[in-house]
């Protein structure tokens, strides 16, 4: 965060710092939820206190998802199926570590459709891309700084595409301004409509050569910022 400050100093950042930092905390997936746009149900957890909460709660004993607030690649994230001893672990080895942890519900509709990613330029919707299950199998992300993914082209739904606007807007409103670039994640969730699962602010994969006029988009945005 130094990096950011430091040079914010000496030249013009996009996205800018306040919304790289802002982002790279998962707890900003709180802040939306109270703001009333859908999001995958999170818990987080900060202490030993909250995980004796959670565990007295039996959220432990279900299909869950467990990682860090701050993390990329999916590093430390994993899958706990009805498995509240491992899920305890998990949680605990990350407290000790002095992380904030989230725990989700597993989204099922993801092994079979995976989830969308959508692609926004200066707040305008770009293209979108399909990215298969990471955890379908149980699989767990530990120790890579990455996870191999499975991508291909999407036509994001009129759902999907309502959801990304709504989201897009609260960055306008929280911000004051559209980001130049901003990727929407969302999945299927357990009612059958789509969720938000990540918003991607800071450095995200932004899959150019999904859409073969991505890229003019791109550099049609950047030529736009750079020259307000």
């Amino acid at each position: 965060m130094q990096w950011l400050d430091d040079v914010s100093t000496k030249t013009t950042l996009f996205n800018s710092a306040d919304i790289v930092k802002w982002n790279t905390d998962k707890v900003y997936l709180g802040e939306m939820i109270d703001a009333g746009i859908p999001v995958i149900p999170t818990t987080f957890v900060r202490g030993a206190e909250d995980l004796v909460l959670i565990t007295n709660e039996g959220m432990l004993d279900r299909d869950i998802v467990v990682k860090p607030t701050i993390s990329a690649g999916s590093n430390n994230t994993e899958r706990h199926m009805e498995s509240p001893v491992k899920a305890a672990a998990h949680l605990g080895s990350l407290i000790d570590a002095g992380k904030v942890a989230m725990v989700q519900p597993y989204q099922r509709f993801i092994d079979e459709r995976g989830e969308t990613g959508m692609v926004y330029f200066n707040g305008a919707y770009s293209h979108a891309f399909r990215k298969g299950a990471i955890l379908a199998t149980g699989d767990n992300v530990k120790n890579g700084l990455y996870t191999e993914e499975d991508i291909s082209a999407r036509d994001a739904s009129s759902q999907e595409r309502e959801l990304g606007e709504q989201v897009m807007d609260f960055i306008v409103e929280k911000f004051g301004y559209a980001p130049l670039y901003a990727r929407v994640d969302v999945v299927r969730g357990s009612a059958g409509v789509p969720v938000l699962m990540e918003l991607e602010l800071a450095e995200p994969s932004l899959y150019l050569h999904m859409d073969r006029d991505a890229g003019t988009r791109f550099a049609s945005a950047v030529v736009t910022v750079t020259r307000q």
